[in-house]
């Protein structure tokens, strides 16, 4: 189960909005990276249920 609101959904985009680029491209097919921190988003579940968008994602890079 995961936090269902809006800021803890806007903070989850925030705090992953560092890894995008070189550390994704070089860790996205890894659930974990060496240091184990998890490499992908956590977004989905918010992206489904709409707390944030897809275009929200999108203005944020």
């Amino acid at each position: 189960m995961f936090k269902s609101n809006i800021s803890f959904a806007e903070e989850q985009l925030l705090s992953y909005l560092p890894k995008t680029g070189k550390y994704y491209e070089t860790n996205r097919n890894y659930s974990e990276d060496r240091s184990n921190n998890k490499t992908t988003s956590l977004l989905s579940p918010f992206i489904r249920y709409r707390l944030i968008s897809e275009e929200q994602v999108l203005k944020k890079f």
